[in-house]
């Protein structure tokens, strides 16, 4: 069973990367390492917290879909991005200036879906076709 502080923790890293939300940022910090002398003392048995500190303490990948959603394009996107398993890596999808998803501020609005792959807040251009969003994605897996 997965200790629910685990769960938390990787919860809490997951909203900040994907809100860009400096508070959630600060309580995955700290939820990470409050179990850090039971960590030292039995690692094998904190499996999932162990998981859950390891994404708190990467540079987490953000794949960003925009275009509209539901259109050919977007779905293609959509599940070429989702095929690979990444574990230092959070997804998004939706048409730009989605409101309440910051990672999709900003995108200009363009006749075909675009593939953004990011890490912080510094992302590779645009990407469209198929081929070259998955050579990128080969070359930044973790």
């Amino acid at each position: 069973m997965a200790n629910p502080h685990a769960t938390a923790t990787l919860s809490l890293a997951r909203l900040h990367a994907h809100l860009d939300d400096a508070a959630f940022g600060a309580a995955a910090r700290q939820a990470a390492g409050a179990y850090d002398v039971t960590l030292k003392r039995a690692p094998a048995a904190f499996s999932k917290l162990l998981a859950a500190r390891a994404f708190v303490e990467s540079a987490v990948q953000q794949v960003v879909v925009c275009g509209t959603p539901g259109s050919d394009d977007f779905v293609a996107l959509q599940r070429l991005v989702g095929t690979s398993f990444a574990p230092y890596r959070i997804l998004v999808h939706g048409a730009a200036d989605t409101p309440g998803l910051p990672r999709l501020a900003g995108r200009p609005k363009q006749a075909a879906a675009a593939v953004y792959i990011c890490e912080g807040h510094t992302c590779l251009a645009a990407l469209s076709d198929l081929g070259e969003v998955a050579a990128a994605l080969k070359i930044r897996a973790r």
